[in-house]
């Protein structure tokens, strides 16, 4: 990597600007008491994501969640449009692909089962403006096609090796894209620069995916079979976690003691324990996942770890920010959600 480069240069200014008008707890908390839309926003105007929302005019939770939506599409747009390293751009390529996934798997789910479950408006497909054919989709070979036209060709094949579409197939191909998905960004990010924490960044992201999955069959009282396991996390191999799996909440939290993962999931236990509500998980797991991302990510400069950063930076304020608006919307009571907005 060439420091004195130019374009790394500018890239630094921009994004470390960005990067300081981030949302913060104390944002999100003083939104969480509003009691409208309107003023929540307004609460939160001082960030990049509060500024979007109140830019275009949003007064109601669904206008909001719409927005939200858009937003990583259009911060990226916005940081890599002039003088942008290719390498980070390459990065945020791949890296949004994620979203192609979640929207494959529903038009699949769709096929199996009559089913409206909403698509994600963001990605690659959406960005190509096909998102609207992929919901018309009435079969394996239509979807196919479209993934070929976006490029997608990785899971297009997945896709193509669909005979009989039945929930079994359909879990395997699940399966088998979001494995796709994380290998194929391994070894983008495995040939470039910083690549060392780079890869740990993203084995530290499928230790989290994992340890969700975990964490539910623990608390349901039901092991998970080790191909549901991503392999490549940082500390645990698919055969460690389908162990961990049949244990029972205590005994989950011992063997993961001396891990960085240890807080996470005594937090997630002690939640479960007082609420029962398995969304703990994802609330909880998603916090820590960005706390730890942040101490890795925040000190490169002049590196391609920017945009990763950014990325994972900005999905925490978009679920943070869709749960406190969601709450305000509902006059949910605010002790119900402050203990998430933790950094």
């Amino acid at each position: 990597m060439n420091q004195l480069s130019p374009t790394y240069a500018f890239a630094t200014a921009l994004f470390k600007a960005e990067e300081a008008r981030g949302i913060t707890p104390p944002m999100l908390k003083d939104a969480l008491q509003k009691s409208t839309i309107d003023d929540a926003i307004t609460a939160i105007k001082g960030s990049s994501i509060g500024l979007y929302l109140d830019k275009n005019s949003v007064k109601t939770f669904d206008e909001a969640n719409r927005f939200l939506q858009t937003y990583l599409d259009d911060c990226l747009d916005r940081m890599l449009k002039f003088r942008s390293p290719a390498e980070m751009r390459r990065i945020a390529s791949l890296y949004m692909e994620k979203f192609d996934v979640f929207n494959i798997k529903i038009a699949l789910r769709r096929l199996c089962v009559e089913e409206d479950a909403p698509f994600i408006f963001t990605g690659n497909i959406h960005k190509e403006g096909l998102l609207g054919e992929l919901s018309a989709a009435r079969s394996v070979e239509d979807i196919q096609s479209l993934l070929q036209r976006c490029n997608l060709f990785a899971y297009a094949g997945i896709v193509d090796q669909l005979v009989d579409m039945d929930s079994r197939m359909e879990a395997k191909a699940q399966r088998e894209l979001q494995e796709t998905y994380y290998s194929q960004l391994r070894k983008h990010l495995s040939r470039m620069d910083d690549s060392g924490v780079l890869e740990k960044s993203l084995g530290i992201m499928i230790d989290i995916t994992n340890l969700k999955m975990v964490t539910r069959s623990v608390l349901s009282e039901t092991s998970a079979r080790i191909e549901y396991f991503i392999p490549g996390g940082d500390l645990f191999s698919p055969e460690r976690l389908a162990a961990i799996s049949t244990l029972k909440p205590p005994e989950m939290v011992s063997q993961l003691e001396h891990t960085r993962y240890a807080n996470m999931l005594r937090d997630i236990v002690k939640d479960f324990e007082a609420q029962k509500d398995v969304r703990a998980i994802e609330r909880i797991s998603d916090a820590y996942q960005n706390r730890f991302l942040r101490e890795l990510l925040s000190p490169k400069v002049f590196s391609p770890a920017m945009v990763l950063l950014l990325l994972t930076t900005k999905e925490w304020e978009i679920r943070s920010v869709r749960l406190v608006l969601k709450s305000v919307s509902d006059s949910l009571p605010i002790s119900d959600v402050a203990n998430y907005l933790e950094m």
